[in-house]
Formats: structure tokens, sequence, C-alpha cells
């Protein structure tokens, strides 16, 4: 179980050095707590399944791709893909909803065509909340 203090580190670190994996999975994961059923049995049969995604190998697929298209939204907002501490490991393997979002979230941006500004980010959230996916999150509208 990750602790308030967890948190807070995960707030400084993203001020001090820009990391936003750690806070965007600590909080989409309490949020995912309440993840429906069927979710929570679509993401058991993926398993540990959480590659590591390589911007520079993505950059290279054909245009036209959902990879290429992926690495031209990250290069062009200036973001690397989210990724979990090491010390979150086991907590993001408890959490599969948290672990699922945190490593799809820039992926929507491009699926869905929302940048990254405020709005953008918002209807991310609105997207997200409308498939209900947990009660957690729409009780957080």
């Amino acid at each position: 179980m990750t602790t308030f203090r967890r948190f807070i580190q995960a707030i400084r670190d993203y001020y001090r050095t820009g990391k936003t994996g750690d806070i965007a999975f600590l909080k989409t994961a309490l949020l995912g707590r309440g993840a429906s059923r069927s979710v929570k049995h679509k993401l058991q049969a993926l398993g540990d399944y959480a590659p590591e995604i390589d911007l520079a190998q993505l950059r290279h697929m054909p245009a036209g791709t959902l990879g290429y298209a992926y690495a031209q939204h990250m290069e062009r907002a200036g973001i690397q893909p989210l990724r979990i501490s090491p010390d979150l490991q086991a907590a993001a393997q408890r959490s599969p909803f948290g672990r699922r979002y945190t490593a799809t979230h820039d992926i929507l941006h491009v699926l869905l065509g929302f940048d990254t500004s405020y709005a953008g980010e918002m209807g991310i959230y609105a997207f997200t909340v409308a498939q209900g996916f947990s009660r957690y999150l729409t009780l957080s509208v």
C-alpha cells in the first residue's frame, strides 16, 4: 500500500525534476480503486504486461501508424512516457487500473485529438469518466 508520504514525495519529484509517472499512477490508483468488475476482469487478462515505451523506435514507424503519431505527439508536447518508479512497481501490480491508465494516458491524447493543455487534459478525463471504468472517477467529477 502506498502512503501519503510517498504521494507527497511524488509531488516533490514532479516540481523538482518534472517526473510525472509516479504522481499520475498514485492519483489514478486511488481513483481506480472503485474500478468496475468487468474492467478488473479484463485487466487481469493482461497480467504483468507493461512494456517500456521506446519513442526513438516508434519515431521510425510508418507515417499513419499509431506508434508514429504517438511519438510525434510526445515530441511536439516535449514530454516523455509516464514511468512508474521501481519502489512503486509492487503497488502497480496490485492496481492494474492505475498501472494501465498511467501507461496509456498519452495515447488517448492521440486517439481523441486532445492536446496537453488544461482543457485537453479535461477532455481526456471526461472521456475516461464516461467509459464507466470506475465509480471513484465518476464521483470525483
